[in-house]
């Protein structure tokens, strides 16, 4: 079963997307890479091999899906920057337990990562080990995406003697013929004679191999860099919880925050903690918590929700302390009452859980006695509850569980609140519990600040009325439990009204087929740049950079392409099947890229051969020349469906709302100092820039008579009030507020130098027909700085 993409997921696949596409356009990946960050960023000096590729980071917390996203990823960095239908993919991970984990699940078929691969990827997959590509044949190469999985420890450049991939193989030999002088002569030489090693590691560099590198920050050292040059790889793509900007430079393209993954239910948030000062108590508390959880799960059982056995994790002390292994089972078994068969312990020799199916209704193990870790790649959604009789100073004998207990099952929100927490039950000094666990999550992914948003602990609220209610405003409205509903612009048709999505603006009436099918030499330039248009001045170290890539670049077009065996309708074809454009019928996309195809070799004299050669910056002209037809389309539809016909089946009413989830804020990045916004709905708000600030301001003074508001988070389809747009996109306005009276206020906030822009001017005339269609029940301001209060003035006295 195939596991869709969460928003977060398909946002980090999205800022790599772009990244690529802009060290195309712009010919160099620093600069790239600032544009894409907008900050200047840690660049990897000095490093043979690597000092002109992208080197990218994706920066994901523990339980965040990784993986699915590395494998998803393939796809992007093969066609966004190899411009390539298949290739090597090198797949690094840090421990052999991992490496076999990865490679049953990449080649199980039914598997999501694998499925994920093949929808990502275009024609056959090959997943080996690195010593079953020592037998890797060149027609594999030619009509696979091989990757390769090991750990960087079966490839190190200070253990060369005796590595297999170093040796020479002469099943490997066939690679190397038909290859140029040039190519061969960057390659490694057998001793004593006029040719290269016929090495896997040749090969690889030949290749120039997509990298991945999971849990990067495990071995991101000076060393493991000089390994990843000595290949020649294309890209290099690192996917960690926590960079180790420490041991070595990274570079962070995109980081994914907490919020994020509380919003889309992959973790247990927020973390419940107490601190007991005797080891029984925290023992028993976690106990009960156990239990009562079970409880809480065989109703929401019953009421139709999945199965769930909620598990304790025990964390003991080691075999020279007290409190052990042996004793602790004892103690639950003879002493607490607890069942043997619901008790295994994972421990030196000791591996109850082998071969075992822990989410199984026939599993009764409901505690894990361990010390220091579980199975490596271990994973149990089912583990609720954390309890450590361990007295240490360090966060790593937390930290080492904690992601256990961190998974959401079945990555969807339980409908019971308790069931959508975890739990942990320390043992000492109550504010050194408190800093170990916020290290430890922060050693998890992450930032301080977010640990401090989602770490609870146990309180006793005040006994005095006057001071609980003091206490209880303290908290936002969405954790008092006020509701925050705003209306939708529905469209009335059969007798109901639902929400008017964008892509009811394309009328089934429109054929792409029937559009002009050209691109001119603007649009389509057969041979890809060599010069560079950059805002930053070059250095001579980039100049030099620019010409490498340059050449990569013209390697990269023709990999996978056999020619003369090209036809106008296969390319077609093969062009319809990747362009993401899912509101087109495929046959009307099969046309339409024939007839571009026909224009481009019958009237702009280009070659078949040339085309297909470089179909990949084809795909792209292509895709963006359908864009603009379907936003013509859609433009003028909606101009007649909005703007042009009495609205009498627009409706704005209470009938039909988009609600705040009051559990799914996805912050990415918070904003700082937060203490002043006493009135946002949630307790985090996502960063504004310093035009927002003054706006987010007066909506906390007494002046606006806001009840609560929002700082509403773009592109957030689930978790944040759109409305649609005549291009066929979905605006999110900046604020949205709750008033005194009951009415709702919503504000799109631009900076001077774009309130005329005509793009914009979109938005406020949909929110403008918002409000209009409400009966005066909802306010929409398309405002700046010098006239917001103005304004909303105006409209709170009508």
């Amino acid at each position: 079963m195939s596991l869709a993409l969460k928003p977060y997921q398909s946002a980090a696949l999205l800022a790599l997307a772009s990244y690529l596409k802009e060290c195309h356009r712009l010919g160099d990946v620093d600069t790239a890479f600032i544009k894409a960050r907008k900050e200047q960023y840690l660049f990897v000096e000095g490093i043979s091999g690597i000092e002109s590729i992208p080197h990218v980071c994706l920066r994901i917390p523990t339980g965040g899906g990784k993986t699915l996203v590395a494998c998803h990823a393939v796809g992007t960095l093969l066609q966004e920057w190899k411009q390539a239908d298949r290739g090597i993919v090198l797949w690094l991970a840090p421990t052999n337990i991992i490496v076999e984990q990865t490679l049953r699940a990449l080649r199980a078929r039914k598997h999501p990562y694998r499925q994920a691969l093949e929808t990502a990827t275009d024609g056959p997959i090959e997943v080996l080990t690195a010593s079953e590509a020592l037998s890797l044949s060149p027609a594999t190469v030619a009509t696979s995406t091989v990757i390769i999985v090991a750990t960087m420890a079966a490839f190190r450049v200070d253990e060369t003697e005796g590595r297999k991939v170093y040796d020479d193989n002469s099943t490997l030999s066939g690679h190397f013929s038909g290859r140029s002088a040039k190519e061969l002569s960057e390659l490694e030489p057998f001793p004593g004679a006029s040719r290269p090693k016929y090495s896997l590691a040749n090969l690889l560099a030949m290749s120039r191999p997509v990298i991945i590198v999971d849990e990067a920050h495990r071995f991101s050292t000076g060393l493991s860099f000089q390994t990843l040059g000595r290949f020649s790889p294309a890209v290099i793509l690192e996917l960690s919880a926590t960079p180790d900007k420490q041991k070595w430079d990274t570079n962070v393209l995109h980081r994914t925050s907490a919020y994020e993954l509380k919003s889309d239910s992959m973790i247990k948030l927020p973390l419940f903690m107490q601190e007991s000062p005797h080891w029984e108590e925290s023992l028993r508390d976690a106990l009960l918590k156990r239990a009562e959880l079970e409880a809480e799960a065989l109703a929401q059982e019953r009421a139709g929700g999945q199965y769930l056995r909620p598990i304790l994790l025990l964390q003991a002390q080691k075999s020279n302390e007290p409190l052990t292994v042996e004793f602790l089972e004892t103690y639950l078994t003879e002493k607490s009452g607890v069942p043997k068969e619901w008790v295994a312990v994972e421990y030196k020799n000791r591996a109850d859980l082998e071969s075992v199916d822990i989410s199984s209704p026939t599993c009764s193990i409901r505690v894990i006695i361990t010390v220091d870790k579980l199975k490596e790649g271990w994973d149990c959604p089912f583990a609720y509850v954390l309890c450590s009789v361990r007295d240490s100073k360090s966060a790593t004998a937390v930290e080492q569980l904690l992601g256990r207990v961190l998974r959401m099952p079945g990555a969807k929100k339980q409908a019971k609140a308790s069931l959508n927490k975890a739990y942990i039950y320390v043992t000492g000094e109550f504010a050194r519990c408190v800093k170990q666990l916020e290290d430890a999550l922060v050693e998890s992914g992450f930032t301080l600040g977010e640990v401090r948003q989602i770490l609870q602990t146990k309180l006793n609220l005040p006994s005095n009325d006057a001071m609980r209610e003091l206490f209880e405003r303290k908290q936002a409205p969405a954790q008092r439990g006020e509701r925050f509903s705003v209306p939708q612009l529905t469209l009335f048709a059969e007798g109901k009204a639902e929400p008017l999505e964008p892509e009811q603006f394309l009328s089934s009436a429109w054929k792409l087929s029937e559009c002009t099918a050209t691109l001119s030499q603007t649009e389509f330039e057969p041979e890809p740049p060599r010069g560079i248009t950059a805002e930053l001045d070059i250095t001579e170290r980039g100049q030099l950079d620019i010409q490498k890539l340059a050449e990569r670049m013209a390697q990269y077009s023709f990999e996978g392409f056999i020619v003369g065996q090209e036809t106008t309708y296969s390319l077609a074809v093969w062009l319809d099947r990747h362009i993401k454009e899912h509101r087109i019928p495929q046959t009307q996309k099969v046309f339409f890229c024939q007839k571009v195809l026909e224009y481009l070799v019958q009237t702009r004299g280009l070659t078949l051969e040339t085309l297909a050669g470089q179909r990949m910056r084809l795909r792209a002209a292509i895709e963006h020349k359908i864009a603009e037809h379907i936003e013509s389309a859609m433009r003028e539809q909606a101009q007649v469906m909005l703007f042009d016909t009495p609205q009498t089946n627009l409706q704005v009413s209470a009938e039909r709302v988009f609600t705040f989830d009051p559990d799914a804020y996805p912050v990415n990045k918070p904003h700082p100092n937060i203490s002043e916004f006493r009135k946002h709905y949630y307790p985090e708000i996502e960063l504004m820039n310093s035009e927002e600030v003054p706006c987010a301001r007066f909506l906390e003074s007494d002046e606006a008579k806001v009840k609560f508001w929002v700082r509403n988070i773009p592109q957030r389809e689930r978790t944040s009030f759109w409305l649609p747009l005549p291009n066929g996109y979905k605006f999110y306005p900046d604020f949205i507020a709750a008033l005194d009276n009951g009415k709702t206020l919503v504000i799109e906030y631009k900076g001077a130098h774009l309130i005329d822009n005509p793009e914009e001017r979109d938005k406020e005339r949909v929110g403008k027909l918002w409000a209009e269609s409400s009966k005066g029940e909802c306010l929409f301001i398309y405002a700046n700085q010098t006239d917001l209060i103005q304004q909303v003035t105006a409209q709170l006295r009508r």
